[in-house]
């Protein structure tokens, strides 16, 4: 779909691309494994589905990032995993928010790497699902916070 033929070498922006993707699989990796490990951290069941439901939306990026990696270069990519996870669930979703964010920013950067239109798309796609993902992290993370605090003649305690 996206090849013409393996890219060996290729201009320095393809192995520039081909290594922000590695990155991306990577963190798509990591955050499989991690959403994994906070749903199980999940207070509820309604919490614990949504972060189910944003785990396969971060295992359908990682194959289609997979997809593309091989397309590329005829060769499969091996993710790594170099962070811990963390050890709360608050904590679990803090990061998660960020992470989601920065993401964000980060496949809007790739989706501007003039290769071909059905991968800016893949990556175009992929920042919008991170978005959401954040909010719906960050709903949580507000969740906490309101539960911990009251409010008194429009005035917020904690």
């Amino acid at each position: 779909m996206y090849n013409t033929g393996p890219t060996t070498g290729g201009g320095s922006e393809t192995h520039q691309f081909l290594e922000q993707l590695k990155k991306a699989m990577d963190g798509k990796y990591h955050a499989i494994h991690s959403y994994e490990n906070m749903a199980d951290y999940a207070p509820n069941s309604r919490e614990q589905n949504r972060i189910l439901e944003i785990r396969k939306d971060e295992i359908n990026h990682y194959k289609q990032f997979s997809y593309i990696f091989t397309s590329l270069t005829g060769k499969e990519y091996t993710p790594k995993i170099d962070k811990k996870y963390p050890e709360s669930y608050v904590k679990a979703l803090n990061e998660a928010f960020i992470d989601e964010q920065n993401t964000t920013d980060f496949y809007l950067e790739m989706s501007d790497f003039p290769i071909y239109p059905q991968i800016r798309r893949v990556f175009r796609r992929a920042a919008a699902d991170e978005q959401n993902h954040a909010v719906w992290f960050l709903y949580f993370l507000m969740g906490r916070q309101m539960k911990s605090s009251f409010r008194f003649n429009d005035k917020w305690y904690i």
